[in-house]
C-alpha cells in the first residue's frame, strides 16, 4: 500500500489459501472424530464445546466472503498473469 497500489493479486492468493485450508482442518477433524465431532454444543455431548462441528458449518462460507475462490482465481490468472479475460 505504500506505492499506491492496491495488491489484489496477493490478497486473492491468500484468501483462497486461508479458505481452502481452513475447509482441510475442518474436514480432517471431523475425520478424526467421526460422528461425534458433528455434535453441537450441549451438556455432557460435544468434544469440546461444539468448536468442531461450528468450525465444520461455517468453514464453506469462507469460500465466498470477499469473493468466490473461482473468481478470485480469474483475477489472479487475469491480473497476475497477465491472461485475457
Amino acid at each position: 500500500l505504500d506505492t499506491g497500489v492496491m495488491p489484489t493479486v496477493e490478497v486473492s492468493v491468500e484468501k483462497i489459501f486461508a479458505s481452502e485450508l481452513r475447509q482441510r482442518i475442518a474436514d480432517l477433524a471431523i475425520d478424526l472424530l467421526g460422528p461425534d465431532g458433528l455434535l453441537a454444543h450441549r451438556p455432557g455431548g460435544a468434544p469440546v464445546d461444539g468448536v468442531f462441528e461450528r468450525l465444520y458449518r461455517a468453514a464453506p462460507l469462507m469460500r465466498f466472503g470477499g469473493g468466490t475462490n473461482e473468481v478470485l482465481r480469474d483475477v489472479i490468472a487475469q491480473r497476475g498473469h497477465g491472461m485475457p479475460s
